[in-house]
């Protein structure tokens, strides 16, 4: 679950392999409630269960960019 997400701003969200490969995309928003979050569901673009591992993700969501690391343990 993503948490903390700008109010009342449609985005983007990309998730990527260790290897830099685009895995997922989705867009996001707006939320206007601080309770609000965007869940991914651990699959790819072709709807198949991601492997375990590290991936990173990047939200931009108007003049916002947030960074980070995920850790998948199927």
């Amino acid at each position: 679950r993503f948490i903390n997400l700008p109010m009342g701003k449609e985005g983007k969200i990309y998730i990527y392999n260790l290897s830099g490969e685009l895995i997922f995309e989705d867009n996001m928003g707006p939320y206007y409630n601080s309770i609000d979050f965007y869940s991914w569901d651990a699959k790819n673009k072709s709807n198949k269960k991601v492997s375990s591992g590290m991936y990173f993700y990047i939200i931009k969501m108007g003049n916002d960019l947030k960074k980070g690391k995920i850790a998948i343990i199927n």
